[in-house]
């Protein structure tokens, strides 16, 4: 079991509900948490991608930083250096656990090529890899993943749907919802209540 977490960019329309600094300390605390969550799944397999310079001391000592940029990029250099079959986890949901990682690896043993964590917003926030399919990780909407998956032939599973941070309503659900790590909530509550 092989991990790659690739950062994502808290989404611009959080500004005016957290601001510079607010958008700056979600990032850092759904980057730790992905980080943190890849090398418990995947010890010693664990990788991350495109990690900022100033966002480094974030990533685990377990966790092996990949100096690529782009997801395509750095998928082939991942699978290069471990055979996979990888999930790839982005940071814009702060509800991934490890049930996420185990629904993706079931459903690339029981035979699909590939396999995504649907978001409610239309893109997904994991993908399951048997081999590297750059041309599933091109597009960015899962509609369009899934119609070239189809055109190609590859045999795509789907796990449950789940939610980014990327709308102040998501935000305002997220302070809700116990699923939502600590240091993540800690953020928002901080920000939020400003």
């Amino acid at each position: 079991m092989s991990v790659l977490v690739i950062p994502s960019r808290v989404d611009p329309r959080l500004k005016p509900l957290l601001g510079d600094d607010g958008c700056e300390r979600l990032e850092a605390a759904m980057l730790g948490h992905v980080a943190r969550l890849a090398e418990r799944v995947a010890p010693g397999r664990a990788f991350a991608a495109s990690v900022p310079a100033g966002a480094r001391r974030l990533i685990p000592d377990g966790v092996t930083v990949i100096e690529q940029e782009g997801l395509a990029s750095a998928v082939a250099e991942a699978f290069e250096r471990d055979p996979g079959p990888f999930v790839v986890l982005r940071t814009g949901t702060p509800t991934l656990s490890r049930a996420h990682v185990r629904e993706t690896y079931a459903e690339l043993d029981s035979g699909a090529d590939a396999c995504f964590g649907p978001s409610q917003e239309g893109g997904w926030y994991a993908a399951g890899l048997r081999r590297p399919l750059p041309e599933l990780l091109e597009p960015r909407q899962l509609e369009d993943v899934l119609r070239v998956a189809r055109a190609r032939g590859i045999p795509v599973g789907l796990i449950g749907v789940e939610r980014e941070l990327d709308t102040p309503e998501a935000v305002l659900a997220a302070l809700e919802d116990p699923a939502v790590p600590e240091d993540v909530g800690n953020v928002l509550r901080l920000h939020v209540s400003r």
